[in-house]
């Protein structure tokens, strides 16, 4: 989904981005803005079933997860 084309009350030219998946970047930088750096969330160590699921994630999308290498 890209970001809306309304719009925000506030507009950086620069930030970190917390989220890190590869289509949302590309919206956001359509959009104007600059991406400073993609900050991974990382989660506890994910159980067995948590772990597939995470790395289907990083695999297929794009997310950063770097706790699962």
């Amino acid at each position: 989904m890209l970001p809306s084309t309304e719009p925000y009350p506030i507009q950086p030219e620069i930030a970190p981005l917390l989220f890190a998946v590869s289509e949302k970047v590309d919206g956001l930088r359509a959009g104007g803005i600059n991406i400073s750096e993609r900050v991974p969330l990382l989660v506890a160590p994910p159980n067995e079933a948590c772990r597939a699921y995470l790395r289907a994630k990083k695999e297929n999308l794009g997310h950063i997860l770097p706790h699962l290498d």
